[in-house]
């Protein structure tokens, strides 16, 4: 009996050493910044270790997941997604980070499967309407503005001020593309409306009013003060010609 007691110590105190080690493998490529130089390879190395030794570690899968995305390695990302849906196949944000991959691999039918598998299990999780509305409209080349429609107008009324404005630029953008731009620009006035610091919606009514011949430039600029990605660029673009 004694000698039973001495070997279950034995064996948990040599568990806890290895759970450990496992974390502190996990801080150091948590520190990483990824995007700099080889830090991606040394970071993906530790992980894997980690993995090795753990295959239900999950902070380690989402951390290689993102480290994947961010050098495009799509596949390889979907990989890890899918392995954390085996291990547990009812939490919702697993499908919609392997939806958003699915998008960045342009899957449509794919990405459209997961966000609504994910919102299936988790009802509250409205930025999947909304992102499968952005799939209907941008993937499916015009085959499923219905769909798209009715994903948007779900966000609108069901959603936060967040949601609900964003899903008012995606109906504007949804009218942009079918050469319906008075509803377009209405769209986009109502999102700015609701939500004056939606950086989307200046972005979205600057460009239209330049290509309709109208100033969009303060809309620009605007974007640029909520800093909105490469905006700069933009307004080399359509303003300082």
């Amino acid at each position: 009996m004694k000698k039973k007691t001495i070997f279950l110590l034995f064996l948990f105190f040599a568990l806890m050493s290895k759970a450990q080690k496992v974390e502190d493998y996990y801080s150091e490529a948590q520190e990483i910044d990824f995007t700099k130089g080889d830090n991606a390879k040394k970071a993906i190395s530790l992980l894997n270790n980690i993995i090795e030794k753990d295959s239900n570690f999950t902070k380690a899968i989402l951390l290689r997941a993102k480290i994947y995305e961010w050098q495009g390695l799509y596949d390889k990302e979907i990989t890890d997604l899918s392995l954390l849906i085996e291990n547990d196949s009812l939490e919702s944000t697993y499908y919609m980070l392997r939806a958003k991959a699915f998008v960045l691999k342009k899957d449509a039918k794919k990405a459209i499967e997961d966000f609504t598998k994910a919102f299936r299990i988790d009802t509250t999780m409205v930025e999947c309407i909304y992102e499968r509305g952005l799939v209907y409209t941008n993937l499916f080349k015009g085959k499923k503005d219905k769909e798209a429609l009715s994903d948007f107008n779900y966000c609108i009324n069901q959603s936060s001020i967040n949601y609900k404005s964003l899903a008012y630029v995606g109906k504007g953008k949804l009218y942009e593309i079918n050469g319906d731009f008075t509803n377009a620009l209405n769209e986009y006035n109502t999102a700015i409306k609701i939500n004056p610091l939606l950086k989307e919606a200046y972005l979205s009514r600057g460009i239209l009013k330049i290509n309709l011949n109208n100033d969009g430039c303060n809309d620009l600029l605007k974007y640029r003060d909520l800093n909105g990605l490469n905006a700069q660029e933009y307004l080399n673009k359509y303003c300082y010609k």
